[in-house]
């Protein structure tokens, strides 16, 4: 998209008088700007010829950066999450975000779906940007990834489903990256101890290619 497309795209997020981008390299910078006069400013006074003089400026900051045009909207959204959180709900977040960098989550998943580009479920291990078929069957497994969707959940895009059966901890979400039929869906699992269900989100965006799978879903994943 052209330059003013993208401002207009990130000033979607903010509520600004001005904006503009500024790319001094490879990043690109979101820079929002408020109108204002130093009238209002309480402890900035200014005088000509011994009388006060006021005079309207725009007052900018840096709220966003990025590297690609969706690193930058990505960057804005944050921007105005953050913005939205008080200082104990921020303090929170990060304390929970340090115990998870703490813990040492598998860096191999266990996958049933399709891959980035065709049509068709089969088994993969999917490890940093990579994913290799393996040899996993049906009867290999404490559960059926055919069978966690019924019949009538078979439509529903994006839905999630969390499940422990046997040694594993299940996420399996209804649709696919690159299969855009009804009943397709990717299931991903791990039989590393320790690992509670509610980690595998996290889990999966560690892990670079089944980051990569949730992020070509052409849905909301609704975790």
């Amino acid at each position: 998209m052209s330059s003013e497309e993208l401002i207009a795209e990130c000033r979607k997020y903010v509520k600004c008088d001005t904006a503009r981008i500024s790319q001094p390299g490879d990043k690109m910078y979101f820079i929002i700007g408020f109108n204002k006069n130093t009238r209002d400013d309480v402890h900035s006074v200014t005088f000509k010829n011994n009388e006060r003089f006021d005079f309207e400026y725009v007052q900018e900051q840096v709220i966003a950066s990025g590297n690609t045009e969706e690193e930058l909207i990505q960057s804005v959204k944050e921007y105005q999450r953050l913005l939205g959180m008080t200082m104990e709900q921020y303090l929170l977040e990060h304390v929970s975000s340090q115990l998870k960098e703490s813990v040492k989550f598998p860096t191999t998943l266990k996958y049933f779906g399709t891959d980035l580009y065709s049509a068709g479920h089969y088994f993969w291990d999917l490890t940093g940007g990579s994913m290799y078929s393996c040899r996993t069957y049906f009867e290999d497994l404490p559960f059926n990834p055919e069978k966690i969707f019924l019949a009538e959940e078979r439509h529903l895009k994006g839905m999630v489903k969390y499940l422990r059966e046997g040694d594993c901890a299940i996420v399996a979400i209804c649709g696919s990256c690159s299969d855009h039929r009804g009943g397709t869906k990717s299931v991903f699992w791990t039989t590393e101890e320790g690992v509670k269900l509610g980690d595998l989100k996290d889990i999966i965006f560690s892990i670079p290619i089944a980051k990569k799978i949730i992020e070509q879903m052409p849905f909301e994943v609704k975790w």
